[in-house]
């Protein structure tokens, strides 16, 4: 009878030890991570998940972070988004509900570093295997990159709904050179879509500080305004660039994990 009692007790006892001794990273999608935070450094925070103690060190940006609840019981918030000039959201796995369409901008190859904008506004760099996880209202946009060349997207984005476009290279006068398009991805587009999903599910976004985007901001005004002057009035009517349809809109259930 006493052993009935006991062999529960014990092993209640050894859960309780087992969740007080771990740490909890709670998402700001609401999802949890829990683990042994290693390191908090500026932008990154090093842990290991706490099944796997001998595991892999992984990383996770602080932007996709609210907070972490401490094995001690202790608590550290993150607040780190960062709202741009046009009242768009830049950053980075964060399910923000005031905002109406996210848009995932993705490089799946190796050797390229792209500058990527929203209307007239600098969002960040994407290189190697990286994507931009990025905000905006609904209705019509205009993103674009800039390489050799400059390439731009019309955009019809509907409310709620995520997106995937893929920066890739193009073959300009016969020699590959560091000119890219924006390519709306779609499930149907299996040579690409696929590999866009798994990069978004297995790797964080890269990220940009307000600081960072608001230097660059500054440093690139009168580049900026050239650029959208010359689209406005030369390219566009000639220039047969992508349009991202509002039908394009990527199953939510894509991005779980």
């Amino acid at each position: 009878m006493y052993i009935k009692i006991i062999i529960p007790l014990v092993f209640l006892l050894l859960n309780c030890q087992i969740t007080k001794s771990q740490d909890i990273i709670f998402k700001n999608d609401g999802s949890e991570i829990r683990a042994t935070v290693i390191d908090i450094e500026d932008k990154d925070i090093k842990y290991k998940n706490f099944n796997q103690p001998e595991g892999p060190l992984r990383r996770i940006s602080k932007f996709v972070v609210l907070m972490i609840k401490y094995q001690d019981g202790s608590i550290e918030k993150f607040n780190l988004i960062h709202k741009s000039h046009n009242d768009s959201v830049i950053v980075q796995g964060t399910v923000i509900s005031e905002r109406e369409s996210e848009v995932y901008l993705v490089t799946l190859i190796k050797g390229w570093k792209v500058d990527l904008f929203h209307q007239n506004k600098y969002i960040g760099e994407v290189k190697s295997k990286e994507y931009i996880h990025y905000h905006c209202k609904s209705g019509n946009n205009l993103f674009w990159a800039s390489t050799e060349n400059k390439e731009f997207l019309t955009a019809d984005l509907k409310e709620g709904c995520s997106y995937i476009v893929l920066i890739r290279p193009i073959n300009a006068a016969g020699f590959w050179k560091a000119h890219v398009e924006l390519f709306p991805l779609s499930p149907e587009n299996d040579k690409y879509y696929h590999k866009a999903i798994k990069l978004i599910k297995s790797k964080e976004p890269v990220y940009f500080s307000a600081e960072e985007i608001d230097k660059m901001n500054a440093k690139l005004k009168s580049f900026i305004n050239i650029n959208l002057k010359k689209y406005e009035n030369e390219w566009k009517g000639i220039r047969n660039y992508k349009h991202l349809s509002s039908e394009l809109c990527v199953p939510k259930d894509e991005f779980k994990q």
